[in-house]
């Protein structure tokens, strides 16, 4: 059995799309007819977002696991995501989960 999609809740839909287009590799935008937007990304996996009106509150065990084609990329890829994370530092602790 292979994983098809993920469906996420997130207040920025532009913000989020462009975060997993440029980090994951995620194309091919389609809006379905309930408002929720599919992106396609590699391996044949697709992401739905969808509106949330308010901040989600998550569990702090809540998190996504990647493998790096390259282990020397990682630290790059710390700093990176560091700063992007300071970025949205002033939208609250959890908030960077959801995008």
């Amino acid at each position: 059995m292979l994983l098809r999609h993920l469906a996420l809740a997130v207040t920025d839909e532009a913000r989020s799309q462009a975060f997993y287009e440029g980090w994951f590799g995620f194309a091919d935008s389609r809006r379905m007819d309930d408002g929720v937007l599919m992106l396609h990304g590699p391996g044949d996996v697709a992401l739905a977002l969808g509106p949330a009106d308010e901040r989600p509150t998550l569990p702090p065990f809540l998190h996504f696991g990647f493998t790096l084609d390259d282990p020397a990329a990682l630290p790059w890829i710390a700093s990176a995501l560091e700063r992007l994370a300071q970025g949205l530092s002033s939208l609250g602790s959890h908030e960077a989960s959801t995008t």
